[in-house]
């Protein structure tokens, strides 16, 4: 046996070259395809962006703010890093379905989960776009609200008429949508 090896250990380092390469085939495709979007492809989300929504916060409506990054990931096209005022962090990726676009994030010490869904910013790339968040408030509770998301820093008199013009509640029926 120990003869066999020493006349043909080629079969040897093939079959291990071969495990190799093909266990870590799926990576090194997805890592070529991550570098090749940092260093030549620009997208039109990337970069920096100011979130503003109201919650309950100790019963009382709060107006908050966050700031999120966007950028290229590794596994999915867009990721998004989240920090709040509160020092909260969240994670989370980013799709288009529908002409929408969708942001799935989560909370990195808690055990929390949020959902977005705004109009995609073309063909103007607008700086300031309103969608529904579908979450979690301060108090605990389940809650659905007015999301404004801006790649400028807003004032308060503005935030209050982007909320009202871009939003109808239907009170009769408990339903809020966006006009659009």
């Amino acid at each position: 046996m120990i003869e066999l090896f020493q006349q043909e250990p080629n079969w040897i380092v093939r079959t291990l070259a071969g495990f190799l390469l093909g266990y870590f085939f799926t990576y090194i495709i997805k890592g070529t395809n991550y570098f090749w979007r940092q260093i030549f492809k620009k997208n039109y989300l990337t970069g920096q962006w100011n979130c503003y929504y109201q919650v309950w916060e100790n019963n009382k409506p709060v107006l908050k703010r966050e700031n999120w990054t966007i950028r290229f990931g590794f596994n999915s096209k867009l990721r998004v890093n989240i920090a709040t005022e509160e020092s909260l962090s969240y994670s989370g990726e980013l799709f288009e379905e529908k002409g929408n676009l969708i942001v799935i994030i989560k909370a990195k010490v808690f055990n929390e989960r949020g959902f977005c869904r705004y109009p995609i910013p073309i063909p103007g790339n607008d700086t300031t776009v309103v969608g529904l968040y579908l979450g979690v408030d301060f108090n605990g509770h389940a809650t659905a609200c007015v999301n404004i998301l801006s790649r400028i820093e807003l004032q308060v008199n503005e935030l209050s008429a982007l909320l009202k013009d871009n939003t109808d509640i239907d009170a009769a029926n408990g339903m809020i949508r966006l006009k659009h």
